[in-house]
């Protein structure tokens, strides 16, 4: 059964939460350390698919995912070195599969706030230090016996990666490891290898007004995820039946969260890149122009699908709709002084000027001029590297798996497609003759193909939400398709299988 420990600073809302998740009875009150023993509840998954699975397999009995909570007690700045219950309150954590880090923004001086201010930014940092520092003294005390014991001295190297980074700040999670190397980390069950989610706990006036993470915050949760709530409030939701649920949510104008809050975070995992710089971390604010693009394509589709089936009125209908998207994306998306195509911000009214391939699928979608496609040609010199193509224009410091230096099959295979639906072969060959090597050059080093690699330093890709993945899919099918469409390439690359 996976636990999450919810954790954080005292009086930030823990207990709530755990009570709105659970629905068991606990003691809330306005100071510390309200909670000295850990809270446990267990709570069912609710999943509609269960039911229809169990009359199709006859099953007599469902048994549906479970999870346990464990609210744990407030973490304060020097709990690593005892300060509060700190030692007791972190041997807690060490337990859990998974953290839910819960950081007040709401602001009421009816409940006291630790510090005596809110600011989330703080809170975070500390919270995550104190984490950090028991992590550091894990691996302190790890590698002086190592150093001792002839079958462990191997793992001092590691073990001392992982001690350097811990000592400039950076959480497990986020340090680029070996496979090999991550095996060590998870022995070590350290508390800043585990998966963080940052629950923000805000006000009903922050929900409706559509409250997000800046970018000073976003920085400091890297690569994990985050959901804003109102803990109060849905500890509130929580004591009522469903349809009480619906009719006070619309008393108060709200129908759920996610239909006037979507995250954005989870919208720029659907994009089909996750994640990416390209959005400014405001995805459900741009129109894309890959997507549109997709479209383009499909109504094309649409209208040859009903000339098949002698439809002529349905061909003309998706046709008038193709050319509507096709004039929409020239006068929205594309950028004649740049000259080229980019996504556009529609909460901010312009373009935003921020280079990726996916203004490429415009020659796949065979919907950009001879003008524009040549213009896009000359544009590869923006991406293209010894190993193939970056995702994006350069950025200066990598946060983000679909960003440079970073390459993907299948943008690799849609410019490729591209270029040669506009007659630049020579381009198409070379991008195409660029990757291969890259493919095979990583493959004779690790024996595998990769989910994407690194275009400048010649390697897999660097890593994401989750680890790399070996032997994907995408990969195997992209570099087969692209030995096909250039038989000479296969006999000729610069590396061997």
């Amino acid at each position: 059964m996976l636990s999450i420990g919810i954790v954080g600073l005292p009086n930030v809302g823990k207990s709530t939460l755990f009570k709105a998740l659970t629905k068991k009875q606990i003691d809330i009150q306005n100071y510390p350390f309200t909670t000295i023993d850990p809270n446990i509840g267990v709570v069912a998954v609710p999943d509609e698919r269960l039911e229809k699975l169990a009359r199709l397999s006859s099953s007599a009995k469902i048994v549906p995912t479970a999870i346990e909570f464990i609210d744990i007690a407030g973490l304060v700045k020097g709990a690593a070195q005892g300060e509060g219950l700190g030692n007791k309150f972190l041997a807690n954590i060490r337990e859990v599969d998974a953290i839910a880090q819960v950081v007040r923004i709401f602001e009421n001086t009816n409940i006291t706030h630790v510090h005596d201010k809110i600011n989330p930014t703080d809170d975070i940092k500390i919270i995550n230090t104190e984490l950090i520092l028991a992590d550091l003294d894990t691996v302190s005390r790890r590698i002086e016996k190592s150093k001792k014991d002839p079958v462990t001295k191997k793992d001092v190297p590691v073990l001392e990666k992982l001690l350097s980074n811990l000592g400039q700040g950076v959480l497990v999670t986020d340090i680029n490891l070996e496979e090999k190397e991550q095996e060590l980390a998870k022995e070590l069950n350290l508390l800043t290898n585990k998966p963080f989610i940052y629950v923000f706990n805000s006000s009903e006036e922050q929900i409706k007004n559509g409250w997000q993470p800046g970018k000073d915050i976003l920085e400091i949760m890297g690569k994990n995820s985050y959901v804003v709530l109102s803990n109060t409030f849905e500890m509130s939701l929580s004591e009522l039946d469903d349809a009480d649920k619906e009719l006070f949510l619309k008393e108060i104008g709200l129908s759920r969260y996610r239909s006037i809050l979507p995250s954005q975070r989870y919208a720029e995992h659907e994009s089909g890149w996750d994640t990416t710089s390209r959005f400014d971390n405001r995805c459900y604010d741009f129109i894309p122009i890959d997507l549109n693009c997709l479209l383009y394509q499909y109504e094309i589709d649409f209208a040859l699908a009903a000339r098949e089936n002698n439809n002529p009125a349905e061909e003309s209908a998706w046709l008038k709709r193709a050319e509507n998207r096709k004039a929409l994306i020239n006068k929205f998306l594309w950028d004649s002084d740049d000259n080229f195509f980019y996504d556009y911000d529609f909460t901010a009214g312009r373009r935003r000027r921020f280079k990726t391939l996916a203004a490429y699928y415009a020659l796949w979608a065979n919907l950009a001029s001879e003008t524009q496609a040549a213009a896009l040609c000359d544009g590869l010199k923006y991406f293209e590297q010894s190993g193939g193509l970056a995702s994006t224009e350069k950025v200066e410091s990598w946060r983000k798996q679909w960003d440079w230096p970073n390459g993907w099959p299948n943008q690799h295979w849609m410019i490729v497609k591209g270029l040669l639906n506009y007659g630049f072969k020579k381009d198409a060959e070379r991008i195409a003759r660029k990757w291969l090597d890259l493919n095979l050059e990583v493959f004779n080093q690790t024996g595998k193909l990769w989910e994407k690699y690194d275009v400048i330093a010649r390697n897999y890709g660097k890593g994401g939400f989750y680890p790399k993945q070996a032997g994907f899919g995408w990969t195997n099918a992209v570099f087969l398709k692209l030995v096909g469409l250039f038989p000479d390439l296969g006999e000729n690359l610069n590396t061997s299988v």
